[in-house]
């Protein structure tokens, strides 16, 4: 089974309060932009375009609180109005200005589909008034909000793709992911968790040229956190942190390969690719002490299944990246399914072991981070 299956095999099985995340992009009928489109990409609006952005927003803020169709249309009136990834900043300002007072109450309203689909308005506009909505929104008690909390960070963030575009700074998104991994550290729900990685997916493939020093500052940020959070779970289980690990995983493989990004983007620092490499070992390290701690029951051995599949790729690409020699290819994940656990404990050995691969160059790691 493959990394991606076995991660889809564990989030199906853990419980989850998310219809939200579905009805977040739900395409509703009827719903039209209520702006030209001609007003949106406009770099130096007038007053009468000022107008009808204002007329727009005085049109929809009722519907944002009304009941479900009401809230889908409204904010499908808006989100609409960015789908051609054209939207000038100077419209972005100007549309922010104004729909920040209507979305902020809304984020707050005890209904979970009203707040979402606010925080789903304020990803779109992208503004930083607009993101700082979202990340207050991080500390709400419910999952769901919370959610889509990260989901508006990750539109905010896929938004700088497009460098005419973008209305937020590279100092303010480096802030935003700093407060993002500081909300990863005490969160409890694992689909919240994986949430907030894919925020910053997002911002790791920001291409240079829209913001300069996104990518790296994400990459950078994003193991760190992670592989905090798997320390943690070689005591405390890995319940709450098995998708967004292996998420993460596939997130980090992918930028040290280069993958979704233009050939001519700067390559990750070595000592980032020293503590991807590094995470992968920390995939493997939590699989070896839970294993040692006693029997796991057959959830957590899936997950840990994963995790370990994902620390193995992660490793060799890190590797590779740095030029290593040859990386090890083990079949770890295998070892896990099958329940071989001796033989297992012999190989991972090879990697996170005194001797092992992640402890000489080019990691050079201390053998004593991947202990129990």
């Amino acid at each position: 089974m493959t990394t991606a299956a076995v991660s889809t095999r564990i989030a199906r099985r853990l419980p989850t309060a998310f219809a939200l995340a579905v009805v977040l992009n739900v395409p509703v009928a009827l719903a039209q932009p209520c702006i030209p489109s001609e007003i949106v990409q406009k770099i130096s609006l007038t007053e009468s375009d000022r107008q009808s952005i204002r007329s727009c927003v005085n049109t929809i803020k009722d519907g944002l609180a009304g009941d479900d169709t009401q809230v889908r249309r409204a904010r499908s009136a808006i989100v609409d109005l960015f789908r051609a990834r054209n939207a000038s900043v100077a419209f972005r300002v100007e549309l922010g200005r104004m729909i920040e007072p209507v979305l902020a109450p809304l984020v707050a309203d005890k209904r979970e589909l009203v707040a979402a689909n606010a925080l789903q308005v304020a990803g779109e506009v992208g503004t930083q008034a607009c993101l700082t909505l979202a990340l207050r929104a991080m500390d709400d008690p419910r999952p769901a909000v919370r959610y889509a909390a990260a989901y508006a960070c990750k539109l905010t963030f896929e938004g700088l793709r497009d460098p005419t575009g973008a209305a937020v700074q590279a100092a303010d998104v480096a802030r935003a992911l700093r407060e993002i991994a500081g909300r990863m550290a005490t969160e409890k729900d694992p689909r919240v968790l994986e949430g907030d990685v894919r925020a910053f997916e997002a911002a790791v493939f920001v291409p240079e040229g829209s913001a300069a020093t996104v990518r790296a500052t994400s990459v950078a940020e994003l193991v760190k956190v992670m592989s905090s959070l798997v320390l943690k779970a070689k005591s405390d289980g890995v319940a709450s942190i098995a998708p967004a690990a292996v998420r993460a995983g596939q997130v980090l493989r992918n930028a040290t390969t280069g993958e979704k990004m233009d050939a001519n983007e700067p390559a990750i620092s070595s000592a980032t690719l020293r503590e991807i490499g590094g995470y992968g070992g920390d995939l493997m390290a939590v699989a070896k002490c839970r294993l040692a701690a006693g029997e796991v029951s057959p959830d957590e051995r899936s997950a840990l299944e994963a995790m370990v599949r994902a620390g193995v790729n992660v490793y060799f690409f890190a590797n590779s990246a740095l030029g290593g020699s040859s990386g090890l290819d083990r079949p770890l994940g295998d070892l896990i399914r099958d329940g071989d656990s001796a033989n297992f404990a012999k190989q991972v050995d090879e990697y996170i072991g005194a001797n092992g691969v992640l402890t000489k160059p080019p990691f050079g790691l201390p053998a004593a981070r991947f202990g129990c």
